[in-house]
């Protein structure tokens, strides 16, 4: 009985950082619900003024595709289309003076005072009247999806007892001893962290499923990140490689084609950049062998009505959904945000064996929830990235700390940090020294790099850093209502005028 009860004890023990991730994540999400509906009374004036509404618009075409429209609308004014509201975000069109009647969508493309906005609407029912009739109004929606897919992530994470759970639980700490893994694109510390990842491929031992590498600027995270992931596929497994924002997951996409290594990007197709989006779901469906076949239905259905149009809508869903099936399969590598994968780990792993090895670029970035629920899924975890650099952007406290953080903070040892950056001169570098320690070496191809000039440099020659103090003659800094950043005008005029002459000497 003492023995059960001993286990009971350090379940709840264990289980108590989690709820108090989850009750935190919820408090996030209700104070967000609470910001957006005060943002949402104010008068339209004030809405446009912090971002949440659009100026007036009006609508220009309407073409209809694949359950709904594509609306085009443009400015009525000759001011433009702000950018609290870009591509991808969730939006309600409503007319004027009332949120009644609003219809919800999403925009799909943005630029100056045009936009290109698809909304849902039953195959029976009519563009309203106040639509195609007038100015009405675009505002951003809240979008709760992403916490509500952290929050599933969390109540399994709680409920569950899968590998990782424990040792994200439990005392962490790197190996004592690495053998480094030898490869030609590798340094040495660059090859003790891929060593320490691949302990179970290296030694066949199975004592530590989770590997932190810190990586300060300029080390090589994703190429190190790219070289890991492509001696995993040649061992057979199909990982996951996720991070926090769309811009990190991208550039893992452009560092494993490098390797021409066939990747699979899953997100919102609005959110996947133009040069690897060939890669995105859509973009395999451009590509599939039944493509045609469903270019064919889709004319049909245009000419068809009544109940044989019914039909047709049917058979064109099962069609897709096969194709979507198919392409899931597809690919070396899982490519995502961790939003993205929490919303469709179950989809992804349906057809599917669950990933050996996850592996996570810039998870200082990520809130712990956001990492809680993809780690079920796999049974090693390898989380990359630098404590030192911008964490998670939240209000609650007990958010803030990223996972790999806290990880290090209570680790007896700190894990292998890659340490040879190729991003800028030791006199620079000599600015965040005291953040990385002596061991932070600069690559002898930015050892002595300086500007080059095609013309007489005078005042700029041989600097490879320069202070200017502002002090005093300049503006305060401002905060810019829709995005909320700050910034100070005179010194972005100063900036640009120094890029006017350093243009002026040659300089590329």
């Amino acid at each position: 009985m003492g023995h059960m009860e001993s286990k009971t004890g350090s379940h709840m023990s264990e289980n108590a950082h989690l709820q108090k991730l989850l009750d935190s994540l919820l408090e996030e999400k209700e104070r967000e619900r609470q910001e957006y509906q005060h943002l949402r009374k104010g008068s339209l004036e004030e809405r446009i003024e912090s971002g949440l509404s659009w100026p007036l618009v009006k609508l220009r075409t309407v073409r209809e595709v694949y359950r709904g429209y594509i609306i085009h609308v443009e400015q009525t004014s000759k001011s433009t289309l702000h950018d609290g509201i870009g591509e991808g975000d969730m939006v309600i069109l409503h007319p004027t003076n009332t949120y009644k009647n609003a219809l919800v969508g999403r925009c799909t493309w943005v630029e100056d005072d045009e936009a290109e906005i698809r909304i849902s609407l039953p195959r029976d029912k009519e563009i309203p009247h106040w639509l195609s009739n007038g100015a009405f109004v675009v505002t951003r929606n809240i979008d709760e999806g992403t916490y509500d897919s952290y929050q599933k992530g969390l109540q399994f994470a709680l409920n569950g007892d899968f590998p990782l759970k424990k040792i994200l639980l439990k005392e962490w700490n790197p190996l004592e001893e690495v053998v480094p893994y030898e490869h030609p694109q590798l340094n040495h510390m660059q090859q003790i962290a891929v060593g320490e990842a691949l302990d179970d491929i290296v030694n066949h031992r199975e004592c530590n499923p989770v590997t932190v590498i810190h990586g300060p600027p300029g080390t090589g995270k994703t190429h190190t990140l790219a070289i890991l992931i492509s001696i995993c596929i040649q061992q057979g497994e199909r990982p996951w490689a996720l991070a926090d924002s769309n811009a990190a997951a991208d550039n893992m996409v452009r560092a494993l084609r490098r390797l021409n290594i066939d990747v699979l990007r899953l997100g919102s197709e609005y959110r996947i950049a133009n040069d690897v989006f060939d890669t995105s779901f859509l973009g395999r469906m451009a590509k599939h062998p039944q493509r045609d076949a469903l270019q064919i239905l889709e004319r049909e259905i245009s000419k068809s009505s009544g109940r044989a149009k019914g039909v047709l809508y049917k058979e064109r869903r099962e069609m897709i959904k096969n194709m979507e099936r198919d392409i899931l399969t597809s690919g070396q590598v899982i490519v995502s945000t961790l939003g993205t994968m929490a919303r469709r780990a179950r989809e992804v792993v349906y057809d599917n064996p669950s990933p050996t090895r996850i592996i996570i670029d810039e998870a200082t970035q990520a809130i712990e929830p956001a990492i809680w629920s993809v780690v079920p899924y796999a049974q090693r975890l390898v989380l990359i990235g630098d404590p030192h650099q911008l964490g998670p952007v939240v209000n609650q406290p007990y958010l803030q700390k990223s996972l790999l953080q806290r990880l290090i903070e209570q680790a007896k040892q700190p894990p292998p940090m890659l340490n040879i950056q190729h991003r800028m001169s030791p006199s620079i570098m000599e600015m965040v020294l005291d953040v990385y320690g002596e061991t932070y070496k600069a690559s002898p191809v930015v050892e002595e790099q300086s500007m080059e000039f095609q013309s007489k440099p005078s005042f700029w020659k041989n600097r490879q850093r320069i202070f200017l103090d502002t002090a005093g003659f300049g503006e305060p800094e401002e905060r810019d209502p829709v995005s909320h950043s700050l910034f100070n005008q005179t010194e972005a005029d100063i900036v640009l005028e120094i890029l006017h002459k350093l243009m002026n000497l040659g300089i590329q």
